[in-house]
């Protein structure tokens, strides 16, 4: 019997999830099938309700579900309590069980290739306030965390849901905020193909500090292009992608995920 999972998103045409599942299914020799399929959020829950109905194990969600699929759940994990939002729903028994794996493929990002074993930041800068930004800052608490966003009223609730370790902020602080900063996460669609650049000055931060943006089309965007002229330490998209998928394989197969680096660097090969 076949198993089958998907991704909902709206888009999701551009999502590199059902490559990456299907091509580690193969190298298992896993009986499973992957597809993306585009939901509309005024369709997001007749469309895992039905998929649940038609036997699928369980999908992940993307873009712009993520806090309407944790409260959908039947049964939800600590870390989605936390965070608010889901990426992952399993269908067992008729419950729909919620998890977010995004904080996994997060702290993969932290592991620097340039500078192996480095510590936690002290201070971190997130950028943005949706469903994305809450496990990157369930995964860095407690330490120092500034939240930026245009509407400051969504950085505000986030980070009372964190504690005192995190503060909110306007989105015209970032200047001041960088100031010593020795870790930014951009978790915004900013920089993404057909969106806005996020033009940010990133001179003041630490001359150690680390970029991440989540974003990975394109995988190299402006912001990263110009971390790596400073001299700073870099991380992409789809180091987080590839490593948030781990665990979801993992609750579908039963087996772990076969070397996800090497899928990584493939992957990043074909986008430069």
């Amino acid at each position: 019997m076949v198993m089958k999972a998907a991704v909902l998103g709206h888009p999701v045409s551009q999502s590199l999830s059902p490559r990456i599942f299907n091509e580690w299914f193969d190298a298992v020799g896993f009986p499973g099938e992957y597809e993306a399929i585009d939901t509309p959020p005024d369709a997001f829950e007749e469309t895992v309700r039905r998929l649940m109905a038609e036997g699928y194990a369980g999908v992940n969600v993307t873009l712009p579900h993520k806090n309407v699929a944790a409260s959908l759940a039947d049964f939800r994990n600590k870390a989605v309590e936390r965070c608010g939002a889901a990426n992952l729903l399993l269908f067992r028994s008729g419950k729909i069980i919620a998890d977010n794996t995004d904080g996994a493929g997060f702290a993969r990002c932290l592991v620097r290739r340039d500078k192996p074993g480095a510590s936690l930041p002290s201070k971190a800068v997130v950028l943005g306030a949706g469903g994305a930004a809450s496990p990157v800052i369930n995964q860095l608490t407690p330490q120092r965390v500034h939240i930026a966003n245009r509407t400051k009223a969504k950085a505000e609730a986030l980070a009372e849901n964190f504690g005192p370790s995190c503060s909110a902020h306007d989105w015209d602080e970032i200047p001041e905020l960088l100031k010593g900063a020795d870790l930014l996460v951009n978790t915004t669609s900013l920089g993404m193909k057909g969106q806005p650049t996020l033009d940010i000055d990133l001179a003041p931060m630490s001359p150690d500090a680390l970029v991440v943006d989540i974003v990975y089309a394109p995988l190299q965007t402006e912001l990263l292009k110009q971390a790596r002229k400073l001299g700073l330490g870099t991380s992409n998209g789809l180091t987080m992608l590839v490593y948030q998928a781990v665990p979801s394989f993992l609750a579908y197969t039963g087996l772990r995920a076969p070397s996800p680096e090497k899928t990584l660097r493939a992957l990043e090969a074909e986008k430069r």
